[in-house]
């Protein structure tokens, strides 16, 4: 069981929630985001996948990179699987919206 979380919006809890899936282990960090593109949208931008939310231990992981080299081996049913949080961040695109362009604080 793999579990996403937005390291921009770590606490809060209203969106975006965390992702949870269950993936095969040698599942790449390229297929881990293609997952938070489909969750979140087509307007993500340049996912970063990381194993550790803390700024230093914060490297992003290579696309090519699979869970099984992290030492994820996963489990076969009828076991539970074995669960992991990895963090992600992405950019959006500035668009020319009003809604986006508002400022609240007013």
């Amino acid at each position: 069981m793999l579990d996403l979380c937005s390291i921009s919006f770590e606490d809060v809890t209203s969106l975006p929630s965390p992702i949870s899936v269950q993936v095969p282990s040698n599942i790449s960090v390229y297929g881990i985001t293609l997952i938070v593109k489909q969750e979140l949208g087509p307007c993500t931008l340049n996912i970063r996948i990381y194993q550790s939310k803390e700024r230093e231990e914060k490297q992003e992981m290579a696309s090519s990179m699979k869970l099984k080299d992290l030492g994820f081996l996963g489990t076969l049913p009828p076991d539970e699987p074995e669960k992991l949080t990895l963090f992600y961040d992405y950019d959006y695109p500035l668009m020319d919206c009003p809604l986006l362009m508002a400022n609240f604080s007013i």
